[in-house]
C-alpha cells in the first residue's frame, strides 16, 4: 500500500484521531470544522484533562470554537492563527483551517512544525474513549542482511587466493552499491527539503496574506462600527432634543393646568365665602323677626293679665315656668343647632383640607409618577410607545380633574340640600313651638 503524504495524510489523521467521537465527523478542511467540536476533539484524544467533551453541543459553535482555541494556546502553545469570526462563516477558509490543524497535528505528535503539511504522515494514535481507533502505527523497514561470504571449500592456496579476490569485489560491489544508494537518498532528502522550504514560504506568503485580508476586513469592519456609532450618537441626540422639546412643552401644559387649578380653587373659596355670609345674613334676620314675636307675644300677655288678674296670679308661675323652660329649651336647641353647624362647618373644613392634601400628595405622586415615566421612557427606545403613554397620562388627568369636578359639584349639592333641609327643619320646629304655645294658652 503506497504511503499518504501531505493534506490526505492530514485528513486521514484527523479521522482516525475523532473516530467515535459523537457528532464529529471530518470530511473536508471547511464546514466539517464549523461547530468546533472537531478541535476539542482532537485535543481531547491526547490530553482528555483539558476538556470535557461530553458536555458540548454542537449547536454551541461559538463557545466551542472559543474553548479549543483558549485551551490550544494556553496549554499546548499552538498560535491562534483563526479568530472564531472566522469559522462562523458559510464556507471557511481550505488552506487556513489546513495550516491551523497542522499544528495539532506537529504539536500533539511532537513532530517539528518546521516540517510543513508534507511532512505529515499517519502515526500512533491513542485510543479512543468513545470505542473507536483503535491505534495505527507506521511500518518501521527492516533492513536487508548482507549475505556472509561463502567459506573456502578447496583447502589449495590457489582456491582460497580465488576466494579471497571473489570476496572481495562482491564487497567493493556493495559498497557502491551502498553509496549510489546513500548519494540517491541525499538527493531525496535535499528535494524534500527544498519542497519543504517551498511549502513554508507558501504557507508563510499565505499566511501574510490572510493576515492582510483579515486586516483589512477589520478595518472595514471598525469603519462600519464607526459609523453606525455616529448614526446611533446623532439619532440619540435628535432623540435627545426631541425629548427635551416635548418635556418642555409638557411642563408648560402642566403650568397651565395647576394655574388653572388654583383659579378654579380660589373661585370655589369665594363662592364658598358668599354663601356662609348669605347664610349669616338669613340667620340673624330669623333671630330678630323671632324676638319681635316674642317681644310681641309678651304684650299680649301682660294685656291679658291687667285683664284677668286672678286667673293670671294662678297661672303667672305655670307660665313662667313654661316659659323658662320653653326658653330653655329653645336655647339648648339653639345652642344645639350651633354647635352642631359649627361642628359641620368644622368637618367641611377639614374635609377641604383633607380633600386639598390629598389633592397635594396626588399631586406630587402624580409628579413622581410623570419623573419616573420620563426616566424610564429615556431608556426605552420606541418613540410611538412614549407617545401613547403621554396620551394615556393627559386622558387619565382629565379624567381625573372631571372626576374632581363632579365629586366638587356633588358635595355642593349636599351642602345645599343639607342647609335647605335644615332650614325645613327649623321651620317646622318653630311652627309646631308656636302651635304648641297656642294650644296651652287656650
Amino acid at each position: 500500500m503506497p504511503a499518504v503524504k501531505g493534506k490526505d495524510a492530514l485528513l486521514l489523521w484527523c479521522q482516525k484521531v475523532t473516530e467515535g467521537y459523537p457528532n464529529v465527523k471530518i470530511e473536508n478542511f471547511t464546514t466539517s470544522w464549523k461547530d468546533g467540536l472537531a478541535f476539542c476533539a482532537l485535543i481531547h484524544r491526547f490530553h482528555p484533562h483539558l476538556i470535557d467533551f461530553t458536555s458540548l453541543k454542537p449547536a454551541n459553535a461559538e463557545k466551542n470554537l472559543e474553548l479549543a482555541f483558549k485551551v490550544a494556546e494556553d496549554q499546548l502553545d499552538i498560535m491562534a492563527l483563526l479568530d472564531v469570526e472566522d469559522m462562523l462563516i458559510d464556507k471557511p477558509d481550505n488552506r487556513s483551517v489546513m495550516t491551523y490543524v497542522s499544528t495539532y497535528y506537529h504539536a500533539l505528535n511532537g513532530a517539528h512544525p518546521g516540517g510543513g503539511i508534507a511532512s505529515i504522515s499517519v502515526t500512533s494514535i491513542p485510543p479512543s474513549p468513545f470505542g473507536g481507533g483503535q491505534p495505527v502505527s507506521t511500518p518501521t523497514p527492516t533492513p536487508t542482511p548482507t549475505p556472509a561470504p561463502t567459506p573456502a571449500a578447496s583447502t589449495t592456496a590457489k582456491t582460497n587466493s580465488n576466494n579471497r579476490l571473489y570476496d572481495e569485489q562482491k564487497l567493493k560491489q556493495q559498497r557502491e552499491e551502498r553509496e549510489r544508494e546513500q548519494r540517491l537518498a541525499e538527493q531525496q532528502q535535499r528535494e524534500r527539503e527544498a519542497q519543504k522550504e517551498k511549502e513554508i514560504q507558501e504557507r508563510v506568503r499565505q499566511d501574510k496574506e490572510r493576515q492582510e485580508r483579515l486586516q483589512k476586513e477589520r478595518e472595514r469592519l471598525d469603519k462600519e462600527r464607526q459609523d453606525k456609532l455616529r448614526q446611533e450618537k446623532e439619532r440619540q441626540d435628535k432623540l435627545k432634543e426631541e425629548r427635551e422639546k416635548q418635556e418642555k412643552e409638557r411642563q408648560e401644559k402642566l403650568k397651565e393646568e395647576r394655574e388653572k387649578q388654583t383659579k378654579l380653587k380660589e373661585e370655589r373659596d369665594r363662592q364658598e365665602k358668599e354663601r356662609q355670609e348669605k347664610l349669616k345674613q338669613e340667620r340673624d334676620k330669623q333671630e330678630r323677626e323671632r324676638q319681635e314675636k316674642l317681644q310681641q307675644e309678651k304684650e299680649r300677655q301682660e294685656k291679658l293679665q291687667q285683664e284677668k288678674e286672678r286667673q293670671e296670679k294662678l297661672q303667672q308661675e305655670k307660665l313662667n315656668k313654661e316659659k323658662q323652660e320653653k326658653e330653655k329649651i329653645e336655647k339648648e336647641r339653639q345652642e344645639k343647632a350651633e354647635r352642631e353647624r359649627l361642628e359641620r362647618e368644622k368637618m367641611e373644613k377639614e374635609r377641604l383640607e383633607k380633600e386639598r392634601i390629598e389633592r397635594e400628595k396626588s399631586e406630587r405622586e402624580r409628579q413622581d409618577k410623570l419623573r419616573q415615566e420620563k426616566e424610564k421612557i429615556e431608556r426605552e427606545k420606541g418613540e410611538a410607545e412614549r407617545q401613547e403613554r403621554l396620551k394615556q397620562e393627559r386622558e387619565k388627568a382629565e379624567k381625573e380633574r372631571q372626576e374632581r369636578e363632579r365629586q366638587e359639584k356633588e358635595r355642593q349639592e349636599r351642602l345645599q340640600k343639607a342647609q335647605k333641609d335644615k332650614d325645613e327643619a327649623l321651620k317646622q320646629e318653630r311652627e309646631k313651638a308656636e302651635k304648641e304655645r297656642q294650644e296651652r294658652l287656650q
